[in-house]
């Protein structure tokens, strides 16, 4: 089981989504109050720098969804980035 620690809340994958957009996985999760949203897990710690993290906080634009939460989990022994979407 793969449990993500955000800096929010903490998310359960359900399913994956995609096999992999060459960065990353993409899941859909679910929090402890049901909520859903799409995680993007980068492996080996290869997410988003800061400075386009700040960016997708604070963007607001129509077909841009919008980035609700990160973190860094272990995942079968490796640490992972991830990144928590609205689904």
């Amino acid at each position: 089981m793969i449990i993500l620690e955000g800096q929010k809340d903490i998310y359960m994958p359900v399913r994956q989504l995609s096999a992999g957009t060459g960065q990353a996985k993409t899941y859909l999760c679910e929090n402890r109050h049901g909520g859903r949203f799409a995680a993007k897990i980068y492996p080996d710690m290869n997410g988003v720098g800061n400075a386009v993290r700040r960016f997708l906080y604070q963007a607001d634009y129509p077909y841009l969804v919008w980035l609700l939460d990160h973190g860094v989990s272990e995942i079968q022994g490796r640490k992972c980035d991830f990144e928590l979407f609205e689904y």
